[in-house]
């Protein structure tokens, strides 16, 4: 039988360790189900995280996920404010990255804020700070997308992350649209005049297929879809614009 920790709620506690091991060590002896974990935790505090438990509302004790994350909630160790900062004047979209992945780590951002402002006694800035993870994401966006986001108007995160997947769809559907058309034209040009359609017969009638003697490159190809590519985005960047300011 395992040995079940205690936690103190001490300055230097790792709570995620503690529940990690906590979990282990109930399974160990059998205990299984969250409910069970619910059930035995307060058993098992002390100090500081006992009297924390005490105050703690009906609520946040219905259900292991609510106690468990309120207890790292409050006890896991605060960020400094100045790395909080430095973390939101950087926030950028990367090459590669989807938008919503670039969301996911500003939202987590901003959960790190609100609980730095709460446990600190800053609540009543949290509105502002809101605002200003708002501004740093959308200037972080990539620049076809971070146009759209202004353009409407988004004043709130949900909403901005809503309009910028959108707008990152419409972008991938625009360039499969130029990726079918591009390898037609290669086609129709690889195609020697008066040469037989793709698909050929054989001494049996079957259909079979009969490569062309020619045909563009791959890399000539990439090049042709890349710069439609670029050219189908400025387009669109230029409506927006027009719309933004009719003549």
């Amino acid at each position: 039988m395992g040995k079940i920790p205690v936690f103190y709620g001490r300055k230097n506690d790792n709570v995620e360790l503690y529940l990690r091991d906590f979990k282990r060590a109930c399974i160990g002896n059998g205990d299984r189900r969250p409910d069970d974990w619910l059930q035995l935790l307060p058993s098992f505090l002390e100090d500081e995280a006992l009297r924390w438990f005490e105050k703690l509302p009906a609520d946040r004790r219905e259900t292991w996920d609510n106690l468990s994350a309120a207890l790292i909630e409050n006890f896991e160790p605060m960020d400094r404010y100045e790395n909080l900062l430095g973390e939101m004047a950087s926030l950028s979209q990367g090459v590669e990255e989807s938008i919503g992945s670039y969301g996911a780590r500003v939202e987590k951002l901003l959960a790190r804020f609100r609980r730095h402002l709460h446990r600190s006694g800053g609540a009543n800035q949290v509105a502002g700070i809101e605002g200003l993870v708002l501004k740093g994401f959308i200037a972080g966006m990539k620049p076809q997308i971070r146009e759209m986001v202004k353009y409407e108007g988004a004043n709130t995160f949900s909403r901005a992350l809503e309009i910028a997947i959108r707008r990152e769809e419409s972008m991938e559907d625009s360039h499969h649209k130029v990726i079918d058309s591009s390898v037609e034209m290669g086609v129709q040009a690889s195609r020697p005049e008066g040469s037989q359609p793709l698909l050929g017969t054989h001494s049996t009638n079957s259909p079979i297929l009969t490569p062309y003697p020619s045909s563009p490159s791959h890399s000539t190809l990439h090049e042709a879809v890349a710069q439609l590519t670029n050219k189908i985005s400025q387009l669109s960047l230029d409506l927006v614009q027009a719309r933004r300011n009719p003549p």
